[in-house]
Protein backbone atom coordinates (compact mmCIF):
# COMPACT_ATOMS: atom_id res chain seq x y z
CA UNK A 1 0.00 0.00 0.00
CA UNK A 2 2.89 2.72 0.70
CA UNK A 3 4.49 1.31 -2.81
CA UNK A 4 1.18 2.94 -4.07
CA UNK A 5 1.46 6.54 -2.53
CA UNK A 6 5.04 6.64 -3.46
CA UNK A 7 3.79 5.94 -6.81
CA UNK A 8 1.07 8.47 -6.67
CA UNK A 9 2.90 11.32 -5.34
CA UNK A 10 5.87 10.92 -7.87
CA UNK A 11 3.20 10.53 -10.57
CA UNK A 12 1.43 14.12 -9.45
CA UNK A 13 4.80 15.74 -8.63
CA UNK A 14 6.04 15.30 -12.52
CA UNK A 15 2.53 15.96 -14.39
CA UNK A 16 3.04 19.20 -12.01
CA UNK A 17 6.45 19.91 -12.98
CA UNK A 18 5.45 19.00 -16.47
CA UNK A 19 2.87 21.39 -17.39
CA UNK A 20 4.85 24.00 -15.54
CA UNK A 21 7.48 23.46 -17.79
CA UNK A 22 5.57 23.23 -20.53
CA UNK A 23 3.62 27.10 -19.70
CA UNK A 24 7.45 28.00 -19.49
CA UNK A 25 8.83 27.43 -22.59
CA UNK A 26 5.43 28.67 -24.52
CA UNK A 27 5.81 31.79 -26.21
CA UNK A 28 2.99 34.01 -26.78
CA UNK A 29 4.65 37.71 -26.71
CA UNK A 30 8.11 37.61 -28.00
CA UNK A 31 9.41 35.44 -24.54
CA UNK A 32 10.60 31.86 -24.21
CA UNK A 33 10.84 29.15 -26.38
CA UNK A 34 9.17 28.05 -29.35
CA UNK A 35 9.09 24.92 -31.85
CA UNK A 36 7.42 23.11 -34.39
CA UNK A 37 7.48 19.54 -35.43
CA UNK A 38 6.82 18.19 -38.93
CA UNK A 39 6.39 13.93 -38.34
CA UNK A 40 7.01 11.91 -41.16
CA UNK A 41 8.73 12.55 -44.98
CA UNK A 42 8.79 15.23 -47.34
CA UNK A 43 9.63 14.87 -50.70
CA UNK A 44 12.00 17.20 -52.05
CA UNK A 45 12.11 18.37 -55.67
CA UNK A 46 14.37 19.11 -58.61
CA UNK A 47 14.12 22.87 -59.10
CA UNK A 48 16.81 25.22 -61.00
CA UNK A 49 15.37 28.26 -59.41
CA UNK A 50 18.90 29.86 -56.57
CA UNK A 51 16.59 31.47 -54.52
CA UNK A 52 14.04 29.69 -52.43
CA UNK A 53 10.67 30.13 -53.68
CA UNK A 54 7.19 29.08 -52.27
CA UNK A 55 6.11 27.50 -55.39
CA UNK A 56 8.76 24.96 -56.52
CA UNK A 57 10.63 24.35 -53.69
CA UNK A 58 9.90 21.65 -50.93
CA UNK A 59 8.16 23.37 -47.88
CA UNK A 60 9.63 21.27 -45.35
CA UNK A 61 8.45 22.97 -42.02
CA UNK A 62 7.44 26.30 -40.63
CA UNK A 63 7.19 27.93 -37.29
CA UNK A 64 4.98 30.85 -36.58
CA UNK A 65 7.25 33.99 -34.52
CA UNK A 66 5.73 36.24 -32.44
CA UNK A 67 6.75 39.75 -32.50
CA UNK A 68 10.62 39.60 -31.12
CA UNK A 69 13.90 38.95 -31.92
CA UNK A 70 14.73 35.73 -31.99
CA UNK A 71 17.55 32.86 -32.45
CA UNK A 72 16.17 30.24 -34.95
CA UNK A 73 17.30 27.04 -35.78
CA UNK A 74 16.24 23.78 -38.06
CA UNK A 75 17.55 20.35 -37.69
CA UNK A 76 16.56 17.34 -40.26
CA UNK A 77 17.76 14.38 -41.58
CA UNK A 78 17.94 13.81 -45.27
CA UNK A 79 17.93 10.66 -47.31
CA UNK A 80 17.78 9.08 -50.92
CA UNK A 81 15.99 6.72 -52.70
CA UNK A 82 17.77 7.44 -56.40
CA UNK A 83 20.40 5.66 -57.65
CA UNK A 84 22.37 9.06 -58.76
CA UNK A 85 24.60 11.27 -56.50
CA UNK A 86 22.58 14.55 -56.26
CA UNK A 87 22.91 17.69 -53.72
CA UNK A 88 19.96 19.02 -51.55
CA UNK A 89 19.90 22.33 -51.70
CA UNK A 90 18.67 23.79 -47.84
CA UNK A 91 17.65 27.49 -46.56
CA UNK A 92 15.83 28.62 -43.51
CA UNK A 93 14.30 32.09 -43.76
CA UNK A 94 12.81 34.70 -41.46
CA UNK A 95 11.66 38.01 -41.59
CA UNK A 96 14.51 40.58 -41.46
CA UNK A 97 17.11 37.73 -41.71
CA UNK A 98 19.88 36.58 -43.53
CA UNK A 99 18.30 33.01 -44.52
CA UNK A 100 20.51 30.00 -43.20
CA UNK A 101 22.11 28.33 -46.02
CA UNK A 102 23.28 24.90 -46.56
CA UNK A 103 24.00 22.15 -49.65
CA UNK A 104 25.28 18.67 -49.15
CA UNK A 105 25.87 16.19 -51.35
CA UNK A 106 24.15 12.59 -51.25
CA UNK A 107 26.00 10.02 -53.24
CA UNK A 108 24.24 6.96 -55.01
CA UNK A 109 24.31 4.20 -52.46
CA UNK A 110 20.15 3.82 -52.52
CA UNK A 111 18.68 3.66 -49.56
CA UNK A 112 21.23 3.65 -47.44
CA UNK A 113 22.39 7.37 -48.57
CA UNK A 114 21.58 9.83 -45.69
CA UNK A 115 23.02 13.06 -43.65
CA UNK A 116 21.60 15.43 -40.81
CA UNK A 117 21.58 19.08 -42.09
CA UNK A 118 21.08 21.96 -39.49
CA UNK A 119 20.80 25.44 -39.90
CA UNK A 120 20.62 28.82 -38.28
CA UNK A 121 19.26 32.49 -38.31
CA UNK A 122 18.65 35.02 -36.06
CA UNK A 123 15.65 37.58 -36.89
CA UNK A 124 14.37 40.57 -35.47
CA UNK A 125 10.44 40.19 -36.69
CA UNK A 126 8.91 44.05 -35.80
CA UNK A 127 5.15 42.14 -37.03
CA UNK A 128 5.72 38.95 -36.28
CA UNK A 129 6.16 36.50 -39.40
CA UNK A 130 7.01 32.93 -39.75
CA UNK A 131 10.28 31.04 -40.05
CA UNK A 132 10.23 28.96 -43.22
CA UNK A 133 12.35 25.72 -44.20
CA UNK A 134 13.20 25.46 -48.35
CA UNK A 135 14.43 22.86 -50.03
CA UNK A 136 15.85 21.48 -53.59
CA UNK A 137 17.68 18.87 -55.60
CA UNK A 138 19.97 20.19 -57.86
CA UNK A 139 19.82 16.68 -59.97
CA UNK A 140 16.31 16.17 -62.24
CA UNK A 141 17.25 13.05 -62.40
CA UNK A 142 16.81 12.46 -58.36
CA UNK A 143 13.25 14.10 -58.16
CA UNK A 144 10.80 13.19 -55.61
CA UNK A 145 13.47 10.01 -54.94
CA UNK A 146 14.80 12.31 -52.03
CA UNK A 147 13.17 13.01 -48.36
CA UNK A 148 13.56 14.91 -45.56
CA UNK A 149 11.87 13.47 -42.12
CA UNK A 150 11.53 14.68 -38.76
CA UNK A 151 12.24 18.36 -39.58
CA UNK A 152 12.28 20.70 -36.25
CA UNK A 153 12.08 24.04 -36.50
CA UNK A 154 12.71 25.96 -32.95
CA UNK A 155 13.33 29.57 -31.99
CA UNK A 156 15.03 31.09 -28.81
CA UNK A 157 14.43 34.50 -27.90
CA UNK A 158 16.49 37.01 -27.69
CA UNK A 159 17.01 40.37 -26.29
CA UNK A 160 18.09 42.08 -29.66
CA UNK A 161 19.50 41.25 -32.80
CA UNK A 162 21.60 43.09 -35.16
CA UNK A 163 22.92 41.48 -38.31
CA UNK A 164 25.23 43.00 -40.69
CA UNK A 165 27.24 41.12 -43.21
CA UNK A 166 31.07 41.21 -43.25
CA UNK A 167 32.96 41.11 -46.33
CA UNK A 168 35.64 38.07 -46.33
CA UNK A 169 38.98 38.61 -44.89
CA UNK A 170 41.72 37.76 -47.96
Amino acid sequence: MNRRYVFLATLVTFVAVAAVGAVSIGATSGSGAIANITPGNVKILAWHSTAPNPANWAHLGQLSLPVGSWLVTAHFDVYSQASIPTAVDCFLTAPNAISGHDTIELGDAKGINGSSMSLLALTNAPNGGSADVYCRLTDTAADRKVFARSVIVAATSVDGVTVTRAAPSV
